[in-house]
């Protein structure tokens, strides 16, 4: 995962870097409420300059549906 998605998620989520894991799901994160799943749309949409579906906001349900979501809008990301 690059620098700048890391980032953005730890902040989204307030997740210091040793609560940090590319495994890491909406179960796991306790800030990954409603709330906090429209701060991660907003944010991805605005940093990546991309637009979700309603359907791919409901399956963002893990850092690896994130990567999958935003690779298949095209954005390059790593690991």
């Amino acid at each position: 995962m690059n620098d700048s998605l890391r980032s953005l998620l730890q902040t989204v989520f307030n997740l210091a870097d040793a609560e940090f894991s590319d495994a890491l799901t909406a179960e796991d994160v306790s800030s990954w409420d409603s709330l906090g799943h429209m701060d991660l749309v907003a944010s991805l949409e605005k940093e990546y300059a991309v637009s979700l579906s309603m359907q791919e906001i409901i399956e963002l349900q893990s850092f690896a549906d994130v990567i999958a979501v935003l690779r298949k809008k095209g954005v390059e990301i790593e690991g």
